[in-house]
């Protein structure tokens, strides 16, 4: 799996800020097809806050 940061523009309008994690499927080790994501660059660094605090919160409960 690998992510990327895209900047992309739509055809008649502005461009913004992507993340996109793309993820190879494979059958008996055969390359079969990509799985893939687009997301706004927003929502992935609050999902990044979240998992971070996710994290925090799991290390002082051990």
């Amino acid at each position: 799996m690998q992510d990327w940061k895209l900047r992309i523009q739509p055809r008649h309008g502005e461009p913004f800020e992507t993340a996109i994690t793309v993820a190879p499927i494979r059958v008996q080790a055969k390359l079969t097809a990509w799985r893939w994501i687009l997301r706004r660059d927003r929502l992935t660094l609050e999902n990044n806050i979240y998992d971070a605090k996710q994290a925090i919160a799991s290390a002082r409960e051990n």
